[in-house]
Order: structure tokens, then C-alpha cells, then sequence
């Protein structure tokens, strides 16, 4: 069992958009999602808040319902059972690391892993619907990436 962890800062958009998507690529793709436990969390969230109603929108275009989902702080519980922690900006993996050293060998930015660029997902929180739609492309495009990059063993 693998477990990956998707982190923003405070889980009400970014992170749970990721990991919705990553859930519905890993399902269509030749990988077993049954061998995949993935989560998502936040570093400044509070526990128990929605998906921003954009977010929400955003995904439901996709098929994918986030109206249930409730937001988590990371915590230590979480670093410890993840394979992989994949982080929307720079400034997320640096904290992480920064906190949870001995993880720092598991710790990415997505665009770092899915395709060896360091390259910030951009916040949308309180933005409008068009913002939120930039961010699901790019989202989208860096986790049919990912789910690329684990097929082809390079986890």
C-alpha cells in the first residue's frame, strides 16, 4: 500500500482538488487504486471546513463531487504513513521539510515531480471562477503527469 499525501495551506482548494483528481486518473489508469491510500491536508487549515463553493463548481464540470469533503491540518499522524507528500508551492516543501526533516527525501512540489519543474500551483482562494479554472488545468495536467510517472516505476 502506498499513501499519498497532497498539501496546501488550508486545504479548501488546491489540496483536495489534487487529491479528487489524482483519485479519478489513478482509477482510469493501469494502476491498482486499491494499492493506493491518498489524502490531503493543509499547513495553516483548520479542521472541518468545506471545499471553497468555486472549488466545488470547479469539480463537479469534471464529475467529481468535493461538497463532503472537510479539511485537515497536517499533522504528524499523516507525515508518518505517507510514501509520497506532494506540495502545491515551493514555500509548502520548504516548511515541511524545514519541520519534518527525516521525510525530506519523500517531500515534492508537484510540477518538481510530475515533470522536473519547480513551479508554484497558484492559489485561487477568493479569486473568481476563472482563477479556479486555471488551477484545475494546471492541477489536471500535473496529476495525469504523476499517474504517468508511477505506471513507468519512477515512484
Amino acid at each position: 500500500m502506498k499513501t499519498v499525501l497532497f498539501v496546501c495551506t488550508g486545504n479548501t482548494c488546491r489540496s483536495p482538488m489534487s487529491q479528487a483528481l489524482f483519485l479519478k486518473y489513478l482509477r482510469q489508469s493501469s494502476l491498482n487504486s486499491n494499492d493506493f491510500k491518498v489524502y490531503s491536508a493543509g499547513i495553516y487549515a483548520m479542521d472541518g471546513m468545506p471545499a471553497s463553493e468555486e472549488a466545488i463548481k470547479t469539480l463537479e464540470k469534471e464529475g467529481i463531487d468535493l461538497s463532503n469533503h472537510q479539511s485537515r491540518v497536517i499533522d504528524d499522524k499523516l507525515i508518518k504513513k505517507a510514501d509520497l507528500i506532494l506540495t502545491m508551492t515551493r514555500n509548502h516543501k520548504e516548511l515541511l521539510i524545514d519541520q519534518y526533516p527525516y521525510k525530506a527525501d519523500y517531500i515534492f512540489t508537484l510540477s518538481d515531480y510530475s515533470q522536473d519543474i519547480e513551479e508554484d500551483v497558484v492559489d485561487p482562494f477568493g479569486q473568481d471562477r476563472q482563477a479556479y479554472y486555471e488551477c484545475y488545468l494546471q492541477l489536471k495536467g500535473l496529476i495525469q503527469k504523476t499517474i504517468k510517472k508511477l505506471i513507468n516505476n519512477s515512484y
